[in-house]
């Protein structure tokens, strides 16, 4: 009996101990859990933002390089109609859009036009208009006419990927404007191939994922991916509409986390899709590790809990005893006097 009650009180208090220990812990890491776990997803996001953010900046600084060089040949007297169509002043028109060629790195080749001309000049010299569109252009059965009409109606600084009726591949056009806000010529920047493309090559890391550069017009102007994620128009034109920084979509079924930032100077859109199961990989990691960390503190607070709890329940065992005893002696006193008394 006196074994029994004692077991069964140093047991409960040994659960007491335990349960006074595992609430809190466990309250408190599955708070702290999640918000490391959050933590660390706000994170990757923030960094994948200010990723764009850098090309943003980057590509919006090279445009504010072409506009100037677009508004100095604009104000540049050596470039004239009249200058440019005298051929004794030609070479010194030509010098010139080398020279502007040369002061920007990603300027191949500068064509200067002026409408209703049948010849361009570049920083190579002067060609008919049909032999440049024959050369450079992707379009076909283009007279000098359609190229003529086709400049004029350009407005405003624009760098165009794939232009439908010249075919220009990545080309920057300025266009040239009178007072009376006539446009009455266009500088054609052709820009090199690929620095949009090596602009946006490291963006990706280590992961793997699609990024995508859009006009002010919507434009696919650059895309760079190194996975098979492919995008329909409809998602396309969903996410460009959507101007919430960071936007899910599924993509073949697989579940794609979309952020996006957009340039107020340009209006550009500048998109990095990735794989959600990838994107957060690090994550995943990161819970395994907090799990372990957790559960080895569970291990070592709950073999400390459970020691503690026997060393103090020392004194209460001792109490128990005594209890115990005085309880039974009590008993025996009493069954000693109740004989004597019978006697």
């Amino acid at each position: 009996m006196k074994f029994l009650m004692t077991n069964r009180l140093q047991f409960l208090y040994v659960i007491t101990y335990f349960l006074i220990f595992i609430i809190p812990f466990s309250i408190i890491s599955l708070f702290f859990y999640n918000s490391s776990v959050n933590s660390l997803r706000e994170e990757i996001e923030i960094s994948n933002i200010n990723n764009l953010n850098n090309i943003k900046n980057i590509m919006d600084a090279r445009i504010s390089e072409l506009n100037n060089i677009g508004a100095l040949i604009a104000m540049d007297a050596r470039l004239t109609p009249y200058r440019v169509n005298k051929l004794e002043f030609l070479p010194e028109a030509i010098d010139g859009l080398y020279k502007y060629k040369q002061s920007s790195v990603i300027i191949d080749d500068i064509y200067l036009y002026y409408l209703n001309e049948e010849t361009i000049t570049s920083s190579d010299g002067r060609m008919p208009v049909d032999t440049f569109v024959e050369l450079y252009s992707n379009a076909q059965n283009t007279s000098w006419h359609s190229f003529s009409n086709n400049m004029e109606m350009i407005q405003y600084p624009s760098i165009v990927s794939k232009e439908e009726v010249l075919g220009l591949d990545s080309t920057f056009f300025y266009p040239l404007v009178s007072r009376a806000t006539e446009n009455y010529g266009v500088v054609l920047m052709k820009l090199e191939s690929a620095f949009l493309e090596r602009m946006i090559y490291n963006t990706l890391g280590s992961y793997e994922g699609s990024v995508l550069v859009f006009d002010q017009n919507n434009q696919l102007v650059s895309t760079y991916s190194n996975n098979d994620s492919l995008f329909t128009s409809y998602q396309l034109e969903k996410i460009i509409n959507d101007h919430s920084s960071i936007q899910e979509i599924d993509v073949n079924d697989i579940t794609h986390s979309v952020v996006k930032v957009e340039s107020e100077l340009s209006n550009w859109s500048y998109i990095m899709a990735l794989p959600t199961q990838q994107f957060f990989s690090k994550v995943s990691e990161f819970k395994t590790f907090m799990f372990l960390v957790l559960l080895l503190i569970a291990i070592v607070a709950s073999i400390l809990t459970i020691y503690l709890a026997f060393k103090n329940f020392k004194p209460i065992k001792k109490m128990a005893d005594i209890i115990v005893n005085y309880h039974i002696n009590s008993d025996i006193l009493f069954h000693f006097i109740s004989g004597r008394n019978l006697e």
